[in-house]
């Protein structure tokens, strides 16, 4: 949810959701419960949303022992790109763009 907040594009969550199902939406065993899951992952969205304006991210990720575990996060955030790939693109090759390329491959 953090490549969609910060991404080139708003996107409405009836986009990003499926995405987050996996391309199936889950089955729930009521109407309550289907709320409360939705609520609890579009809480989740508005707190990112506040962090990123606060400037102080906080992302989760797993962690196993003394280990931290970004790789769920990290894939997310790639999965993110490809629903406004064409905007990301275009921001990757503007001048701001440039921050988003390590010093190492500038080289």
């Amino acid at each position: 949810m953090t490549g969609i907040a910060v991404g080139p594009e708003v996107i409405p969550p009836e986009e990003w959701l499926p995405v987050i199902w996996g391309g199936t939406a889950p089955q729930f065993d009521n109407e309550s419960q289907a709320q409360a899951v939705l609520a609890a992952i579009l809480d989740r969205y508005d707190e990112i949303v506040r962090q990123i304006t606060d400037e102080i991210v906080d992302p989760i990720f797993w962690q196993s022992g003394d280990t931290v575990i970004a790789w769920d996060w990290a894939e997310g955030f790639a999965e993110s790109f490809a629903l406004r790939q064409r905007h990301w693109t275009k921001m990757a090759k503007s001048e701001a763009g440039m921050l988003l390329v390590s010093h190492h491959d500038a080289l």
